[in-house]
């Protein structure tokens, strides 16, 4: 089998690949995302986890360098990008956007179009579009000569993946790769981010609404909401606005009349942080945690396993939400955690934090 040629890297020690600074950017006059500071170490997996809107896809066409921010500033590997210098980092840095754009040509002209723009010709080229289409699970005997018109949306998907692999970049922004596609391509792109970053070191960037598919992937995870990087950990955020209950907290319905009861922020309209570790999961209702506040019913609906010690994360079904918390292994099997089961999920007021 032919091997995609190696590219030598030599990542700086101790520095960021990234750093960014006061990031502010607006659309329309709008503020979309606002990033106080945050940086991402070289060779990492690292995940962005959010609802629609969250500034996902906005941070990563920052950091591909296709749009600059409104205030801030952006380094990479400790230099500042200008707009001249963001063109040429363009060239090292991909981006597989949501919705990715393919030629009207075959499968080989496709994944070979950003090698042929870089000058790239002969036995090399071809050599490195057939190794690309086996990282994404695609016989190149069966494909190459293929028109784009005859894939399905999974194998499109895998073949706009190994478009981008094939340049060997220094790092892979992947936004939403997984988003329509079915199990087995899902894995196939999880395989090949995997081996991008073994191969050459490449930085890699996903985003996704899957919490668990990106645990199962990455070094760490960022939450984002409402255009801010919530925290590296599985965390439930909950909008405002707010009603003020009588002794001057707040509170909101969460579905079927049950209720999440807060001390008082500073605006009713502020969002509450609550990490999924601090939330605890019951299979029966509990005697001995004092007023049963913040003690809802719901049916697990998820389960995936995470980090060195292999933390649980629950995904729990209420009434109008979904309610993520994270246990121990010896606590999911002291529970008998499976998807179907009824639960009871305790929410302490005294761990929640405000946005």
């Amino acid at each position: 089998m032919e091997a995609m040629p190696a590219r030598e890297f030599t990542p700086s020690s101790g520095m960021p690949l990234y750093v960014l600074d006061g990031i502010l950017q607006v659309y329309g006059g709008r503020p979309v995302l606002s990033v106080d500071r945050w940086s991402v170490p070289q060779g990492c997996v690292l995940g962005l986890v959010g609802p629609n809107g969250s500034g996902k896809s906005t941070l990563l066409r920052l950091l591909a360098f296709v749009e600059s921010p409104a205030q801030g500033t952006l380094w990479f590997q400790g230099c500042c990008v200008s707009r001249r210098e963001a063109r040429n980092l363009r060239r090292i840095v991909t981006l597989l956007p949501q919705d990715p754009y393919l030629l009207d040509r075959s499968v080989a002209d496709n994944v070979a179009y950003g090698l042929r723009v870089r000058g790239v010709h002969g036995g090399d080229r071809k050599a490195r579009v057939r190794e690309a289409l086996r990282w994404v699970g695609l016989d190149p005997n069966l494909f190459e000569l293929r028109r784009v018109q005859a894939l399905s949306g999974g194998e499109a998907r895998r073949v706009a993946l190994a478009a981008r692999l094939v340049l060997q970049p220094r790092v892979l922004l992947l936004d939403e790769p997984t988003a329509e596609i079915d199990v087995e391509s899902a894995r196939l792109v999880r395989r090949a981010a995997l081996k991008a970053r073994s191969a050459w070191g490449t930085t890699v960037i996903i985003t996704s609404h899957d919490w668990g598919w990106l645990l199962g992937l990455c070094d760490q995870v960022y939450h984002m909401h409402a255009g801010h990087l919530v925290g590296p950990a599985p965390v439930n955020c909950f909008d405002g606005p707010w009603r003020v209950d009588t002794d001057g907290r707040v509170w909101k319905d969460v579905g079927a009349g049950q209720r999440l009861v807060l001390p008082a922020p500073e605006s009713l309209t502020a969002t509450a942080v609550v990490e999924a570790e601090h939330v605890q999961i019951f299979t029966h209702r509990p005697e001995d945690i004092g007023v049963q506040e913040n003690l809802f019913h719901g049916i697990v609906t998820g389960l995936a396993v995470y980090g060195h010690d292999e933390r649980l994360l629950v995904t729990v079904r209420l009434a109008e939400r979904i309610l993520l918390a994270s246990v121990s292994g010896d606590q999911r099997r002291a529970h008998g955690l499976q998807p179907g089961l009824g639960v009871f999920a305790w929410v302490p007021s005294d761990r929640c934090r405000w946005l």
